[in-house]
């Protein structure tokens, strides 16, 4: 993804994954939104909250999220979370919110294929107007 970018809409917090003039919104929770704000934005909070508990877990034990990848099945988003130890590399499957956040809070790469970029992509507006 090129850019994740966080918005408010009337249906609720959605995640967009941005890239080649296309979104992909992904409808999250509050809590979730407000997380993947902060870390885009640097913005800390009072307390911890989940992901960067998670972050804080892996790093202690010496692990890196390298990447997560998101893929679409039925109606639902689903994502792979790659966390690398010293020793192996594991594969968790995940809520994509949650794999967004965490790639996030790491600075890993968020993957989405070409086939849902064009699928579950919506074109962004030619104009100078943001989504």
């Amino acid at each position: 993804m090129q850019e994740v970018r966080v918005r408010l809409t009337d249906l609720g917090p959605v995640v967009l994954l941005i890239a080649e003039g296309r979104a992909i919104p992904i409808f999250v929770d509050a809590t979730v939104a407000s997380s993947i704000q902060g870390a885009l934005t640097g913005e800390k909070t009072e307390r911890p909250m989940s992901h960067d508990l998670m972050h804080s877990i892996l790093q202690s034990f010496g692990g890196r999220v390298v990447q997560a990848v998101i893929t679409l099945k039925g109606a639902t988003f689903h994502a792979a979370l790659t966390v690398a130890f010293s020793d192996q590399v594991k594969v968790f499957d995940s809520r994509s919110s949650d794999s967004i956040a965490l790639a996030i809070h790491s600075k890993a790469p968020i993957i989405v294929g070409r086939d849902l970029l064009e699928s579950a992509g919506t074109p962004l507006p030619k104009s100078g107007v943001r989504m």
